[in-house]
Formats: C-alpha cells, structure tokens, sequence
C-alpha cells in the first residue's frame, strides 16, 4: 500500500451484503405513521357512523363468526406475508452467493482517479464522480454508486489503517 493507492483482496459475504442493504434501507426517507394511521381512523368512524345510523343492517351483518372469520383472515394474510418475504430473503441470499462463487475473491484498488474491482469473471474501473457518497456500515465502508452500493469490509483493510482513515482518504479523493 503506498500513499498514492490502496489495494485490497476480500470475498464478500451474504451477511455484510444484507446489512448494507438493510443500512440503505434506514437512510431511506421514513414513511410518516399518521398516515396510515389516519386513514385506519377514519375507517372506523365510518363503521361507526354506519352502525349508529344504520343498526338494524349492521346487526344483521356484522356477527361475532363474521367479526371472527375477518380478524382471522387477517392474521393469516399478515403470516402469509411475512413468510413470504422471508422465503424471499432466503431465495435471494443463495442466489447472491451462487453468483459470488462465480466471482471468486474481488481485488479493489483506489486512488486519486477512482477504483477499480477485479474478479475472476468482470473487471470494472469507474471515476470517482460515480460514487455518490461514502458511508459507514457496520463492519465496513459502503461506497454508494446509483442505486448500488459496493462494499468494503473492515478486515479486507490493509494493518496500520483504521476504517475512520480509510474512509477519509475516498472522500479525499472523491472530493479532489
């Protein structure tokens, strides 16, 4: 490693993929809670309203098997979808490490014109006005690249230099 570069050698994990994605995930701008909340309020004041305006109807409706059959359906529904997305989450981490066995070990080097990465399949040199911004993961660095994020784990670092430095020398150069 010299001043002017930093090379590095790592093969990266489904774990550290899944918590850059899921760090992407918290930057992301959070949805407001009274929305939906609102909207669940104003549901019931319409049930209400129509059980106090119309309760002969209602009653003849709205039974406790009904009220039942209802609230278990949405019990199954939320189970359904929750096993769903972990099925998803499974059917995407073997996939994305099918995909990195192909890869083999990523060689990244960066330096005062950008990085390049290099696999056993692809290699890749991009400018440092690609990179949006550098981040700090837990357990590594992320550089973010359009809706990309590349990667970098702490134990990839080359001795003597801390993640704090490493990340301030990209956005050194990525600043220049």
């Amino acid at each position: 490693m010299s001043e002017q570069s930093i090379e590095l050698a790592f093969a990266p994990t489904w774990q550290e993929a899944r918590a850059a994605m899921a760090a992407l995930g918290r930057r992301a701008r959070p949805r407001p809670v009274w929305k939906p909340l609102a909207f669940l309020l104003g549901v019931v004041a319409l049930v209400g309203l129509g059980i106090w305006l119309w309760p002969g109807w209602f009653g003849r409706w709205l039974t406790l098997p009904t009220l039942f059959a209802f609230v278990a359906g949405i019990y199954v529904m939320l189970g359904v979808v929750i096993w769903k997305g972990r099925w998803q989450w499974r059917h995407l981490g073997a996939r994305w490490e099918a995909h990195q066995a192909r890869l083999g070990i990523w060689r990244m080097g960066f330096g005062r014109a950008g990085y390049h990465i290099r696999t056993e399949v692809s290699e890749v040199r991009a400018g440092w006005d690609i990179v949006s911004e550098v981040m700090s993961l837990p357990g590594g660095t992320g550089l973010l690249v359009g809706t990309a994020i590349l990667t970098v784990p702490d134990a990839a670092l080359p001795e003597g230099l801390t993640p704090e430095a490493f990340r301030a020398r990209l956005e050194a150069w990525r600043a220049a």
